[in-house]
């Protein structure tokens, strides 16, 4: 009898490392870096000058105008501006903004006055990832 009960918790260990093992995996697949949301984007063929100032900008290949830009170049002033009008509590939501989510829903539908949205900068970022696939 020891050595049944002995063989069910060495089988319950093996079922737990099988299920740990399982959602290491999962989570590894989960949270490991993806592809960059700008591989497969088209940028305008661009030539410059000696001192980097751009000479000529061609159409990308679906014809729009497209530069990359590295946003650790963009001015600090340029991304507060941008956080304000945009998302202005974007730094303590975690995502999806619940304040902004009623006070939509209220002016939107209750009091008939569409003019409101929630939208963060995260639901804008999933929308035009969506877009690009």
């Amino acid at each position: 009898m020891f050595v049944v009960g002995r063989r069910k918790s060495v089988g319950i260990y093996i079922a737990l490392g099988v299920v740990l093992i399982s959602l290491s995996l999962i989570l590894y697949a989960a949270c490991r870096p993806r592809e960059s949301l700008l591989s497969g984007v088209p940028f305008s063929p661009c030539v410059y000058a000696r001192d980097g100032t751009p000479l000529r900008v061609a159409l990308a290949s679906d014809d729009r105008y497209r530069l990359y830009r590295p946003i650790e170049r963009f001015p600090e002033t340029l991304k507060r501006a941008v956080l304000l009008k945009e998302d202005r509590y974007y730094y303590w939501h975690p995502g999806v903004n619940p304040v902004a989510v009623f006070r939509s829903v209220f002016q939107n539908y209750v009091a008939r006055n569409g003019t409101s949205g929630a939208s963060t900068i995260p639901m804008q970022l999933v929308r035009l990832t969506r877009r690009l696939e």
